[in-house]
């Protein structure tokens, strides 16, 4: 029987976080990424990132030390057209998808660095021909 990578990848965080919290460490999300095992599931780094907190592409340490190496940016740019939103274009890095299975989870990283950007549909039409999956969710 095949185990689809989204199953794989569930099981890797579950015995991350048996393997976090054996460790004596205490769980959270945060602590999970950095388990060393689980580096290869989340982390697409390291990347080049200029930037600080005073330019446009605004970086920062957030609450970690000013010499520490995990700093945070801009996931999105955009640009819109505010006379067509038809012809408005973004990106969000590094995927779609929060989901570390998805093979949307990082596929817009390498667009990012070379300042690519993709069409933002806003007309529903536009959204339903280029849609790959619908998720339903009911109560």
């Amino acid at each position: 029987m095949a185990v689809s990578r989204s199953v794989r990848v569930v099981l890797v965080l579950i015995l991350g976080a048996v393997f976090v919290s054996a460790a004596g460490v205490a769980f959270t999300w945060l602590t999970l990424g950095q388990a060393p095992a689980l580096a290869p599931v989340f982390n697409r780094g390291p990347l080049p990132l200029g930037g600080d907190g005073n330019t446009v592409w605004a970086t920062g340490s957030g609450m970690h030390t000013v010499d520490s190496d995990q700093v945070i940016g801009p996931p999105f740019r955009h640009i819109s057209d505010l006379g067509d939103w038809r012809n408005s274009l973004g990106l969000l890095a590094p995927g779609n998808s929060g989901q570390p299975g998805s093979r949307h989870y990082d596929d817009q990283l390498s667009a990012w660095f070379e300042d690519g950007y993709h069409p933002l549909l806003f007309a529903r039409e536009d959204v339903e021909r280029e849609a790959e999956t619908k998720l339903g969710l009911t109560p």
